[in-house]
């Protein structure tokens, strides 16, 4: 290959791949772990709805959601949450 003045470019070297996940190992949470490190929150429905991904409670954010969704816990996000005060 030759750049713009017909001098020869030498060859890139190959890149090396590498696995991305090599030696890693995959430690399962269990509920006890939501006591202590906090939950795992995903998205769980339209109506701002939190789940668990580690132990199955649903909650919610009382700051975001002014009606309570069924059957969901009351739970304070970052933005609501007073600072100093720790939840579970």
């Amino acid at each position: 290959m030759q750049d713009l003045w017909g001098e020869e470019i030498p060859p890139q070297p190959a890149k090396r791949t590498t696995p991305a996940k090599k030696g890693l190992v995959t430690i399962p949470l269990t509920a006890q772990d939501c006591l202590v490190f906090g939950h795992s929150w995903i998205s769980s429905g339209m109506s701002q709805e939190k789940l668990c991904r580690v132990c199955g409670i649903r909650g919610y954010c009382p700051g975001c959601t002014p009606v309570a969704p069924n059957q969901a816990q009351p739970f304070f996000c970052t933005r609501h949450t007073p600072e100093g005060r720790v939840q579970a």
